[in-house]
């Protein structure tokens, strides 16, 4: 069942009256068809939108996760750390190539809610990277 279908479901059940075999049904009978449509039309609508939330929480923390990583390797820089900089630094530019890719795989305006999570990631990485310092 497409999203359409289930949202024409989803009115359908409030608007539309059940009859069977020409008469009404009994309004029990009436209350638990409504609600059983209603409840799978609602979890046809959300089964999408949760789908969207998880995609952007985890590109949210993969913002957060390569940020910090950025701030230790600025920090490995300042110490002198020559391997672990360099390191770090392959690590991190192929996680960015990596998520730049996932991000804008879609339609447009996915892209946008996944650059702006992946951006609100890196920003409180940053700031926890200066709090934790």
């Amino acid at each position: 069942m497409g999203k359409i279908y289930a949202f024409t479901m989803l009115i359908g059940g409030f608007i539309k009256i059940q009859t069977q075999g020409g008469r009404s049904m009994p309004e029990p009978v009436l209350n638990k068809r409504l609600n059983k449509d209603c409840f799978i039309a609602i979890l046809i609508l959300l089964k999408g939108g949760a789908v969207m939330i998880i995609k952007i929480i985890i590109i949210f923390i993969a913002g957060l996760v390569v940020d910090l990583l950025a701030a230790k390797y600025t920090s490995y820089i300042a110490l002198r750390k020559t391997v672990m900089a360099a390191l770090l630094s392959g690590v991190i530019t192929v996680a960015n190539f990596v998520f730049l890719i996932l991000i804008l795989n879609g339609s447009a305006g996915d892209s946008i809610f996944n650059v702006l999570a992946f951006a609100g990631g890196g920003s409180v990485g940053t700031f926890l990277a200066l709090k934790i310092t």
